[in-house]
């Protein structure tokens, strides 16, 4: 029993051993969370996050206090007098916006516009940045498929090689024959080398996207897909609704709008004042319509240690204010202008671009349909190169051919396998930018 048990841990030690030693698109995928172009995305949402929270900072109640202590000596001459003060003051300040109504209002919608703006950036970045990491595993397992046929050609020119050299000491072939295998043989040379560099170098693009190192280790990559028969109708109507451009430049539009609102907001603003005072106690607070803020102050001042008398006494006062512009210089009115040609130019941009992602669309959904279309055809080839080697078996069994022609055979499936994968991995990035382009 104990043996069973241990030749059971063993065999799933070495499963799950093996099974490691594969890369994966599932693996790399949590490593985009910190890789540095992630950091980089995540860190400028985080700015118009704080960039917000200011903005919202400023309209929330405040208070401050404040305790100031001072000291000194008066002499009168001619009276030949001296006078000693020392004063203490406290004083306890309170403000509130009360209304987010005019300029107030208005920077706060557009500090919410902003972060709005912000988040759909960091989606769209972080698309971007799944797209290309799967482009680039992508890449990185062609470079490995590739790799193995071009060994297989190379071993095969070499057999040829040596069979060349075999045939040419008996005195079968000529000596152009002999080089031609040769040049034959060094052309594989040079495929092989090119084939190593292209997969090393696909291995350091993933890991410079990453920032993090990657064991060689082989790629593991499923090759199936599903077919693609969505109406492009339907697709429109969700890429107007969807479409990360399409809605930022929507908010852009919300923005100048702000901004016009702003500019023709009321010039003439109305301010409310007053204050009282009692013996060492003094009150006060003041209004006004360009902030809509309420503040009020409380002030306490103690005399020590003075020559002088005191009285005690009580006073108040109210007042308010009313600016009216007079003239000028048409500034008000160059102000309200230049804002109306934001407005436009924000309506002729968001047409521009609704113009430009539907152009997107269809050049990427044409990409998709023609890359489905080659899978079948690739489909095709496959299974008349394997039927071929299958022919051709026969023919190796009768003596008709040679091993090498078999050989060759066989390293035609390799490459039609080759070019179906190829084939699929395309289709199956269409399908991801379109996705994309949808965002959906």
């Amino acid at each position: 029993m104990v043996k069973k048990f241990l030749l059971f841990l063993l065999i799933f030690v070495i499963s799950v051993s093996y099974s490691e030693e594969y890369l994966t698109l599932e693996k790399l995928t949590p490593l985009l969370e910190n890789s540095p172009l992630a950091k980089i995305y995540k860190s400028q949402y985080e700015n118009s996050v704080i960039k917000l929270n200011l903005t919202q900072a400023s309209f929330n109640p405040q208070i401050n206090s404040s305790i100031s202590y001072s000291q000194g000596e008066v002499k009168y001459l001619n009276l030949n007098k001296t006078q000693q003060n020392q004063d203490i003051n406290v004083s306890l300040s309170f403000s509130d916006v009360l209304l987010l109504w005019g300029k107030n209002g208005i920077d706060y919608q557009a500090s919410l516009i902003d972060v709005e703006k912000a988040r759909n950036n960091l989606k769209s970045n972080l698309q971007n940045l799944f797209y290309q990491l799967t482009q680039q595993f992508y890449n990185l397992y062609l470079a490995q498929e590739q790799l193995k046929i071009v060994s297989e050609s190379y071993n095969l020119a070499l057999e040829q090689s040596n069979i060349a050299e075999k045939k040419f000491a008996n005195g079968e072939i000529s000596q152009v024959d002999l080089l031609s295998a040769k040049i034959n043989l060094k052309n594989a040379e040079i495929n092989l080398s090119s084939a190593k560099n292209n997969l090393e170098s696909a291995y350091k693009s993933l890991e410079n996207l990453l920032g993090t190192k990657l064991d060689r280790v082989p790629v593991k990559l499923d090759l199936n897909y599903t077919p693609f028969n969505e109406n492009p109708e339907d697709l429109i109507n969700i890429l107007n609704k969807n479409n990360i451009n399409i809605l930022n430049a929507e908010l852009d539009l919300k923005k100048a709008e702000l901004s016009l609102s702003q500019a023709n907001l009321p010039s003439w603003p109305f301010s409310l004042n007053g204050s009282y005072n009692k013996d060492k106690n003094s009150l006060s607070f003041s209004f006004n319509t360009q902030s809509y803020a309420l503040n009020l102050n409380y002030k306490y001042n103690s005399s020590l240690l003075s020559t002088s008398t005191s009285s005690s006494q009580d006073s108040w006062n109210i007042g308010f204010s009313f600016s009216i512009p007079i003239f000028d210089s048409g500034i008000r009115n160059n102000n309200i202008k230049q804002a109306e040609l934001q407005v436009l130019q924000a309506q002729l941009t968001l047409e521009n671009i609704k113009k430009e992602q539907e152009l997107n669309f269809w050049q990427t959904y044409y990409a998709l349909l023609q890359a489905q279309e080659n899978i079948k055809q690739k489909e095709l080839t496959l299974q008349q190169k394997k039927q071929n080697y299958e022919y051709q078996k026969v023919r190796y069994d009768l003596g008709l051919i040679t091993e090498l022609d078999l050989k060759n055979a066989e390293l035609s499936v390799l490459q039609a396998q080759y070019d179906l994968s190829k084939a699929i991995l395309d289709f199956n990035l269409y399908r991801l930018k379109l996705e994309q382009i949808l965002n959906r």
